[in-house]
């Protein structure tokens, strides 16, 4: 996704990069391949918003919402914003009661600055509207927040479209992270280019940890692609997928589908 463009001043493989482009590499979808370890943190926001509605909410986002994320990045309350969208009709052709229609996500660098959490959403004092004048008539619901750090993540210059989540619960949490880690390193930027894929993630979660343990992110440039991923037609071959299941012999807990609708830019 870009979650996704998710989204990192983290440990590079090329220490030798500016600062600019180390926070370039926050976003989910940003520029030049990287290959990154222990870069930080994310938090989930995800939010029910009515179905008439929706078209409104996202007006807000894109008008209000994204420039007031943008000022949170360059003052250095948190490293980078991203607006998910869950593309709906996918196996469940109504909306579910209370289903979550998108996810803020929110990047930060380290924990201390997770912590002071002291990013803040001024309306009055930008735009002359209190937030409730702008939001009048639309009731966003959340179900709350969750926390990931991020493990590693392979990004390319292509920011992508659309991104798959996916959570799971594997009899080998370390296992299957190392297996994961050998797996990805078989990601060449060739490959990635071949099959779409434009950013890939693993992450654990740290908030609330009575869910699934293990997160990973697929971005790539079309519905398609993401399709093919699915049926392993893309980047991961059928010996890895039989690699894979060897750890979640159950399927994967949960797998949705996003669309990238809009991110802040790294600060100057």
């Amino acid at each position: 996704m870009s979650l996704f463009k998710w989204f990192n001043n983290y440990n590079l493989v090329n220490n030798h990069k500016s600062i600019k482009m180390k926070k370039v590499i926050l976003l989910i979808l940003i520029s030049t391949i990287s290959i990154n370890a222990q870069q930080g943190l994310f938090v989930f926001h995800p939010v029910n918003v009515d179905d008439s509605k929706l078209s409104e909410f996202e007006t807000i986002q894109l008008k209000y919402g994204k420039q007031l994320a943008q000022d949170n990045v360059d003052n250095g309350s948190f490293e980078g914003w991203i607006l998910l969208k869950k593309v709906r009709g996918i196996g469940n052709p109504l909306p579910m009661t209370n289903e979550i229609d998108y996810i803020w996500v929110h990047l930060y660098k380290n924990s201390k600055q997770l912590a002071e959490k002291s990013a803040s959403f001024r309306y009055m004092k930008k735009f002359g509207k209190s937030r409730g004048e702008i939001y009048k008539g639309i009731d966003v619901k959340s179900p709350g927040q969750f926390y990931y750090k991020i493990e590693k993540q392979i990004q390319t210059g292509n920011q992508g479209k659309f991104v798959l989540l996916n959570w799971c619960t594997p009899n080998d949490v370390s296992g299957f992270m190392k297996k994961a880690d050998e797996i990805s390193d078989r990601f060449t930027p060739g490959k990635m280019a071949k099959y779409g894929m434009t950013d890939w993630g693993m992450a654990t979660r740290i908030i609330p940890q009575n869910k699934s343990p293990l997160f990973f992110w697929d971005s790539y440039n079309s519905m398609e692609e993401v399709l093919n991923h699915l049926m392993f037609s893309s980047i991961v071959t059928e010996k890895e997928k039989a690699e894979i299941s060897g750890y979640i012999p159950n399927g994967w807990d949960n797998r949705v589908i996003f669309e990238i609708l809009a991110f802040t830019s790294p600060s100057n």
